[in-house]
């Protein structure tokens, strides 16, 4: 309701305008195979910033292509280091350096000694059946 430091009385609702028809365009649907041009950080951004939608899958399923998986507890995503073994696996978790993404600061990094639970690593999504 603040109107600016000049104004005596607060601002009266929603300004009143109209937006010209032409301007009034629909976003086209993102094609399933244009998520493997797209650059890890777009995957990244699709994935977080589109939550409950057919794209977010998509993000997901070519980040899962790419070597990333997503651990529910951190809810942040995680890559083995190419060309290094786990020091520790087994059955039911590895030990090892992961880089991960951390999207409360949007960089990825590198965890080093870090145990990897397999039951906390999220399964590849299920895509929608193309029509």
């Amino acid at each position: 309701t603040f109107a600016s430091p000049w104004a005596d009385v607060p601002v009266k609702g929603e300004p009143e305008f109209t937006v010209p028809h032409c301007y009034i365009q629909h976003a086209p649907r993102l094609q399933p195979g244009y998520f493997s041009k797209f650059q890890q950080d777009t995957l990244f951004y699709i994935f977080y910033s589109m939550p409950n939608d057919e794209a977010q899958l998509y993000a997901a399923n070519e980040l899962f292509n790419r070597g990333w998986f997503y651990h529910k507890e951190h809810r942040m995503w995680f890559a083995r280091i190419p060309n290094v073994e786990p020091l520790v696996k087994t059955n039911t978790y590895e030990r090892g350096t992961y880089y991960y993404f951390d999207p409360i600061v949007w960089e990825t990094g590198r965890k080093d000694n870090f145990v990897l639970q397999y039951e906390m690593v999220e399964k590849r999504p299920q895509l929608p059946q193309q029509l």
